[in-house]
């Protein structure tokens, strides 16, 4: 049920009331105050809710009572509907209703509802009276409206359960001296300060001075706050005390101990625990167990793990996910992966499945030992049981697949995320291609260019990059250059890495007119200056002895922006010297 009130549009709420009519001259059927309380009393005592449909029904109230429909007029109805509180909250809660429900409606009801024993209702009332007014000072209202109304102290306890600071609520009631909370309102103040162990300890005093008799809950809750103070000692001191007095500690109390003790490395303390539960007749359950797997797990203690594990089982106890993961985890971080993929095989044959953190730690536990193909097989596993592998957790087993130039092995696992729902994005495509490039199947690269673009991923930079040097090296050169082409028409940029491996391809051919046409096609549109490539070029020139060429070519490389350098100068001066050499 909603419980935020909701209002009619401005338009629809009459700008100024009529004139309420003398009651001493009109009879009480004229009263349009009278006979709005009147028809709105009738309507709730006949209609035992008011179910909320998709488009809203109007407010049980003719339109010409509306504008005389107030808050005051609200609680009237409120409070001679009070034996049958239900439909009164859906008119509460009606979204037509001309304005929001006051501090006084929102008490009364809370009242009635929390008297006949709709404590729940009652309780989201009273949360969303905190959210709707949170200036208004809920008790004081409540205690307000308990003057007309019919109440129980019981109203109070929820309002201590739905404050933001229920802690401050209970002194206020304490401090009224009116009634005393019960258990229930202590136990939910000392959970909310169990952090705060001075706190908890003057709220327990409070209740021992009160006479409000402590429960179970009250001593595992004092225990929890002692034992995430660190004070496992005390905290045994406290619970033998209680223990005089009659009380007997529970699971939780002992669970809580236990897990205090397994978090700090005691487990040699947790598991005397662990047996005197059955000597004091507490049988241990799924979490006693899984906190003292977790210990030994921390420790790195796996066979002690696995033998409570086992005991666990043998007790008739079945294992849930996260118990299962806690040992699994446990043997991955200790190397341990033939044990950890046995006990999947367990989960699956308890129709469980490896939560996500669980899959992550079997992953890294195989990526970090460099164990890559049965960490696939792993996955296939996984898979075929319905596991969806977390999109971090591929890209990590990419990114070792990578590392070890197994392009094959990454585009079988980049076909599963796709199946899986995944998009791999640029990024993993450009390292599959840059694995495939690596290991000479620019074939293959090729092929996986194609399939980004059939999946609408476009190539950047980095792919043409990647595929163009690829080309370049094993002499394909001209495809290359078409490659780059290509690249410059989808309005992507070439760099000078593309530049530098097309001079380097047609250097590697000697092909001299393509050398310089790429140069000049760099300079030009893209203003890239490769130096290198250009000193290369008039290297080779002036191997062919042509000096007339080689001066031709320095000058129109020099209109182009080239600047030429010692290395140039050498290349000219090796030339001169050769052509000199040759008619002497």
């Amino acid at each position: 049920m909603n419980l935020t009130p909701k209002l009619l549009p401005r338009t629809l709420i009459p700008t100024t009331l009529p004139p309420k009519p003398l009651n001493s001259l009109l009879p009480p059927s004229l009263d349009p105050h009278l006979t709005t309380i009147t028809h709105l009393t009738s309507f709730l005592k006949t209609h035992p809710t008011l179910t909320p449909t998709p488009t809203p029904t109007p407010l049980p109230l003719p339109p010409h009572l509306l504008p005389y429909l107030t808050p005051d007029t609200l609680s009237t109805v409120l409070l001679l509907s009070q034996s049958n509180p239900l439909p009164s909250l859906s008119l509460l809660l009606h979204p037509h209703l001309p304005f929001p429900p006051s501090p006084q409606n929102l008490s009364i009801l809370a009242h009635s509802l929390s008297f006949s024993r709709h404590h729940r209702e009652s309780l989201l009332l009273l949360s969303a009276f905190l959210r709707s007014h949170p200036h208004v000072d809920a008790l004081s209202s409540l205690l307000s409206a308990a003057r007309l109304c019919n109440w129980t102290p019981a109203v109070f306890d929820l309002l201590i359960k739905a404050h933001p600071d229920p802690s401050e609520t209970l002194r206020r009631v304490l401090r009224l001296g009116l009634f005393v909370p019960s258990v229930h309102s202590f136990n939910h103040v000392l959970n909310n300060k169990s952090e705060a162990l001075g706190s908890c300890w003057q709220i327990y005093a409070d209740m021992r001075r009160l006479g409000v008799s402590p429960n179970a809950h009250t001593f595992n809750i004092l225990v929890g706050a002692l034992c995430c103070a660190g004070d496992e000692r005390r905290a045994v001191e406290f619970l033998e005390e209680v223990e005089s007095e009659g009380f007997d500690p529970d699971v939780v109390t002992y669970n809580t101990l236990i897990g205090a003790y397994s978090r700090r490395g005691r487990l040699d303390n947790a598991m005397a625990l662990y047996k005197v539960m059955y000597r004091c007749g507490v049988e241990p359950d799924l979490i006693t167990y899984t906190l003292l797997v977790k210990g030994f797990c921390k420790e790195g203690r796996m066979g002690d793990a696995r033998r409570v594990f086992d005991r666990m089982l043998e007790r008739g106890l079945r294992p849930d996910t996260f118990c299962f993961g806690v040992i699994i985890v446990g043997y991955c971080k200790v190397g341990m992966l033939g044990d950890a993929v046995s006990l999947v095989g367990d989960m699956f044959r308890y129709g469980l499945k490896p939560d996500k953190f669980t899959c992550s730690s079997l992953v890294e536990g195989y990526v970090k030992v460099g164990r890559l193909l049965p960490c696939l097989n792993m996955i296939e596993d996984l898979r075929r049981h319905g596991v969806v592998v977390n999109f971090d957790d591929y890209k990590s087993i990419l990114d070792a697949l990578s590392s070890e130039r197994r392009p094959n092995a990454m585009r079988s696992l980049v076909d599963w995320m796709v199946r899986d729902g995944y998009e791999p994005g640029l990024e993993i495509y450009d390292s599959m291609i840059g694995c495939f490039c690596d290991c000479g199947s620019t074939e293959q690269a090729l092929v996986v260019k194609e399939e980004m673009v059939g999946r609408d991923i476009r190539p950047g930079v980095e792919t043409y990059r990647l595929i163009i040097t690829s080309l370049c090296n094993i002499g394909r050169v001209m495809e290359g250059e078409r490659l780059t082409m290509e690249m410059v028409g989808s309005g992507l940029v070439a760099d000078s890495d593309i530049c530098a491996a097309l001079v380097g391809g047609y250097c590697r051919q000697r092909y001299l007119s393509k050398i310089e046409s790429v140069l000049s096609y760099f300079a030009l549109e893209c203003q890239i200056y490769d130096n290198k490539g250009y000193n290369t070029l008039m290297k080779m020139y002036c191997e062919e002895g042509d000096m007339a060429a080689s001066l031709d070519l320095q000058n129109r490389m020099m209109k182009l922006g080239f600047v030429s350098d010692g290395q140039t100068c050498k290349s000219l001066i090796y030339g001169l010297t050769r052509t000199c050499n040759l008619y002497v």
